[in-house]
């Protein structure tokens, strides 16, 4: 069976993966302007500091560089006056974030091969280092942090986005339920425990590791949206990584062998049989939207 790792490794570097998270990117966009708002950097830069350099890690697809260029575009921010740097570990998704950067004609930004937990990045470098949907999913998201800290300058501001709730697993529990009741109904807790380590799923966790860390000015947020995520078989597109992660940890081997191939038409099915073939999926969704500072 392959590891948690290895299924992260497949989906990460597909090369469909700018259609793969097309759906995804319409439920992490909006909560991407919720993180930039909350990190102040439009403040920052309107207070007089007229030279910033931001680190997005993990970069995606794009959806926190469209969310900063946004916020600081709408407060009349020149892109002279800061550098974004966009890091991922997955060569497909750096060549999406290059395809968007050529489309949106950015002349502020670089992207970079790097890994979170081991970044290679210069110390105290970033005034702004954002991870938005990252941390949660990590082996090591103590490493992470520690990294993290390590590049961001003294005074500079860390920020994080993490999952509470995942919309999708609305509709996986109902495919369960009503056609495959021996299966498990899967909680968002149980879920985000799968991927990582850590609570990043809990408040309190969060401020008392970030406390821990000797950080300053900690803003923890839930915050819950509704999202219309994509049509029914974009949905289950970007649910494939999840839904094998879910196979593989919470089912058994009987129902691995006895469902494994039929449970995605049907789950497809109950969409389209809930929302419309060409209908909009929307569920509920809540995220915990971090910010803190380190000290000077």
């Amino acid at each position: 069976m392959a590891s948690q790792e290895s299924r992260a490794h497949d989906i990460f570097n597909n090369p469909n993966i700018k259609t793969i998270y097309r759906a995804a990117s319409r439920t992490t966009g909006p909560y991407a302007k919720v993180l930039v708002q909350q990190s102040g950097i439009s403040k920052a830069l309107s207070s007089g500091n007229l030279q910033l350099s931001v680190l997005d890690q993990a970069c995606g697809t794009g959806v926190v560089a469209e969310a900063l260029h946004a916020e600081l575009a709408a407060v009349g921010t020149p892109e002279t006056n800061w550098h974004l740097k966009c890091t991922d570990s997955s060569q497909p998704m750096l060549d999406a974030m290059a395809d968007l950067v050529k489309e949106k004609g950015w002349q502020n930004v670089e992207t970079a091969k790097s890994d979170i937990l081991n970044n290679g990045l210069e110390s105290e470098a970033y005034d702004y280092a954002f991870q938005s949907f990252v941390f949660m999913a990590l082996p090591d998201s103590n490493a992470a942090l520690d990294e993290t800290i390590r590049i961001v300058k003294p005074g500079g501001t860390v920020a994080i986005n993490t999952w509470i709730k995942v919309g999708w697993m609305d509709d996986v529990n109902l495919t369960t339920a009503t056609q495959f009741p021996d299966l498990p109904q899967v909680t968002s807790n149980q879920f985000g425990r799968l991927m990582g380590d850590g609570e990043w799923d809990n408040p309190s966790w969060i401020e008392n590791k970030l406390r821990d860390k000797n950080l300053n000015n900690i803003q923890v947020n839930p915050v819950s949206m509704t999202s219309a995520m994509g049509t029914p078989e974009e949905v289950a597109e970007s649910s494939v990584f999840p839904m094998k992660l879910i196979m593989d940890k919470l089912w058994n081997d009987e129902q691995r062998e006895k469902y494994s191939t039929r449970f995605f038409p049907a789950y497809v099915d109950q969409m389209i049989n809930k929302y419309g073939k060409d209908g909009i999926v929307s569920s509920d969704w809540e995220a915990i939207v971090v910010t803190a500072q380190k000290p000077l």
